[in-house]
């Protein structure tokens, strides 16, 4: 969690504090409540801080720590009445501009041709059987062409870019704010949040051992230590289980691009979920152990088998065809990307069911 707080408000180490006392107030479900907050504290020099901005610092730093605090200066040319031009827009790079946004290809420049023929009939189809009154209000009907041409990113609408009051060093400062919040911050929290995470496993996993093979020889049958029964589908499972634990070591491996990491935390968290009948967690722990597979290249098996298995486990074990459908869709995009089309093909058909047209019917357009 990144806090803003601006070096002219009157306690700004005060406001820093409140909102840290806010986010502890939220009634939020978090996967982890050990939770990272980095500080930023913004120095506008258009506008005079009150305190000091060294000693703002230093107050902050000593009470969460340097690794932990950025000063972010914006403005800093227009102190003496420079006027530097503002930089190109920010968000350009990841919006197309009404050039790209026109026909590229001519094989394809032609089917959108075709295409927008198409819901052009159905458009006037449905304007008809309404009553012909008014504009068409089809939620699936063709845009004007000044509300395909209008990209909020690049400030088309308003005719003013994105991003306009900002110079080329403000822009330099923020690259250089979320550098040091990536490399200083959050892969140190999470290093070592993977230790602790590591630990915690090592030493559950020797107490659970215990524990079984001294109640095993009481009791013929039971549920195993951390395990309070919720059902053959969904047991709850305690949140310093090592079923748990291990679980969110393998998101952590996930998050921080250790694809093998994960996916040896994830293949093996996979059998105590079977063995448990846990078939929602076992079906998700198939899921991203095949996502692992996918996203990493030092693992020579294939992900096909394991997302196989997650979508019937979903349909026939948990009874959940949301997520199957969720799982399927990503499964389909996967093979698509490795290029095995008729894979993805029959994963579509067999998703197709009578009780579900619009479904039936998207599913077998991609087919198609």
């Amino acid at each position: 969690c990144i806090f803003f707080v601006t070096a002219q408000e009157n306690d700004p180490v005060g406001q820093f504090q409140t909102l840290a006392g806010k986010l502890g107030e939220a009634n939020i479900n978090w996967v982890d409540s050990d939770i990272m907050s980095y500080h930023v504290l913004i120095n506008d020099f258009t506008r005079k801080a009150k305190t000091p901005i060294e000693d703002l610092m230093q107050g902050l730093t000593t009470l969460y720590g340097p690794a932990t605090c950025h000063l972010l200066t914006l403005n800093e040319r227009k102190k003496g009445g420079e006027n530097e031009p503002p930089g190109p827009n920010p968000w350009r790079q990841f919006a197309k501009d009404k050039s790209q946004r026109g026909g590229d290809e001519d094989g394809r420049s032609a089917d959108v041709t075709l295409l927008q023929m198409a819901m052009d009939d159905v458009s006037d189809d449905v304007s008809g059987s309404e009553g012909g009154g008014g504009g068409s209000s089809d939620p699936l009907g063709a845009k004007t062409e000044e509300e395909d041409e209008e990209n909020p990113l690049l400030g088309e609408a308003s005719g003013k870019p994105c991003g306009e009051s900002l110079t080329i060093a403000d822009q330099s400062a923020i690259r250089v704010c979320i550098n040091d919040f990536v490399v200083r911050g959050l892969l140190p929290f999470n290093e070592r949040r993977m230790r602790a995470l590591n630990e915690a496993l090592n030493t559950r996993r020797g107490l659970r051992g215990t524990l079984f093979s001294a109640t095993k020889k009481l009791f013929s049958a039971g549920p195993k230590p951390g395990v309070a029964g919720k059902g053959p589908t969904n047991p709850g499972y305690l949140t310093d289980s090592p079923e748990i634990l291990l679980r969110r070591l393998g998101d952590l491996s996930f998050l921080l691009q250790h694809y093998t990491m994960a996916y040896n935390s994830y293949h093996q968290v996979k059998r105590d979920f079977q063995n448990d009948q846990a078939y929602n967690h076992y079906a998700a722990a198939l899921e991203m152990t095949s996502l692992s597979l996918y996203m990493g290249t030092g693992i020579r098996r294939e992900p096909h088998p394991y997302y196989d298995e997650c979508i019937n486990v979903y349909l026939n074990l948990c009874k959940s065809p949301l997520y199957a459908m969720r799982a399927t869709l990503v499964h389909c995009e996967c093979l698509i990307s490795r290029g095995y089309f008729l894979s993805a093909a029959s994963w579509f058909i067999k998703m197709t069911n009578d009780e579900a047209d619009l479904n039936s019917g998207l599913l077998l357009e991609q087919v198609s």
